[in-house]
């Protein structure tokens, strides 16, 4: 059951550091995430993924020309809101264009041809701010709190079922997860020689 509790923890704090590190736009921080994720990837047997984690890995690690590396580490988050902490990843952005092409291929009609479309796909970059524009939230929307959703999960796994003086114990399960991400990192950095 504490190991349950232990690897729930972890891997909520590895979510929470892989998302902040996006939000942030702080390469180095995301290609270590990509290191740690690369074996569970592995290891769930997605063979594409996996290749594409590797590959990404290796050209940042094989020593490029300065300015390709930078790119490699710095190029990973689009700004769509231009203000600081709110970056998402280069391929959420670029999902989010296919969804704009097609929803406009899908409002063609009988008007579907070659040309028309290359033309759609040209203008979806002056398109898509103007439908950011448009497309504005009112703020009467609240979003939905997950505490309910956590004590449900936390309680059906029983991680935090204690007792009284059993609080002051949560901060070596802390110490023990950090001790189980650098035994991690090291057993990453041995076997791929990263």
């Amino acid at each position: 059951m504490l190991e349950n509790g232990k690897k729930f923890l972890g891997l909520g704090c590895f979510y929470l550091e892989f998302s902040d590190a996006i939000k942030e736009d702080d390469g180095e921080r995301i290609l270590g995430c990509w290191q740690y994720l690369l074996p569970i990837i592995k290891s769930s047997g997605r063979k594409n993924y996996s290749i594409e984690v590797l590959c990404m890995l290796c050209q940042f690690e094989f020593e490029p020309p300065p300015r390709q590396a930078q790119e490699l580490i710095w190029n990973r988050c689009v700004s769509t809101h231009n203000a600081p902490g709110r970056m998402i990843p280069c391929d959420l952005y670029q999902e989010h264009l296919n969804r704009i092409v097609k929803d406009g291929i899908r409002r063609l009609n009988t008007n579907k041809t070659d040309n028309v479309i290359l033309k759609l796909g040209k203008t979806i970059g002056m398109i898509s701010p103007l439908l950011d524009n448009v497309k504005k939230p009112s703020g009467l929307h609240n979003a939905p709190g997950f505490s309910e959703d956590l004590n449900k999960i936390t309680e059906h796994l029983k991680i935090f079922s204690y007792r009284r003086a059993d609080h002051i114990k949560l901060f070596p399960i802390h110490v023990t997860l950090s001790i189980h991400v650098i035994k991690m990192h090291n057993t990453l950095d041995n076997q791929f020689h990263l």
